[in-house]
């Protein structure tokens, strides 16, 4: 179709309070699927949670980690994977369909509770593939 749009959500959505980061919780079950319930006509993929938007700002020196990516439409997620491995250093996965985004959301608080605790910019790297 001429018209089909993809939407590439990254929303992780969360709250900070004093002791860190917290998933928040949708009705659609996340932030990707109420993307999807919003632009029903859109081909919503969900992925690049996982990387660390500072470190993608430094330009000097190479991003390393796994994406992984999550949608209902094969088109469109191998287009944002392709994407995704146009980036050095930096490995697409399929992560399944849509309703796995919640997964990806919520892991990236997790990680970024895991950065509070160690000062430190976490990543992704899937083994064994």
């Amino acid at each position: 179709m001429p018209n089909e749009k993809t939407v590439v959500d990254v929303v992780v959505p969360m709250l900070f309070d004093k002791d860190g980061p917290k998933a928040v919780a949708f009705d659609e079950g996340s932030a990707a699927l109420q993307a999807h319930s919003l632009l029903p006509k859109a081909k919503v993929i969900s992925g690049f949670h996982h990387l660390d938007g500072s470190e993608l700002q430094k330009i000097d020196r190479p991003l390393q980690g796994d994406v992984i990516v999550v949608g209902d439409h094969k088109p469109s997620k191998k287009k944002v994977l392709d994407l995704v491995e146009q980036i050095e250093y930096v490995r697409g996965l399929d992560g399944g369909g849509l309703a796995n985004s919640r997964y990806l959301e919520e892991f990236t608080v997790q990680l970024l509770q895991i950065n509070r605790i160690y000062k430190a910019h976490t990543g992704v790297r899937i083994t064994g593939i």
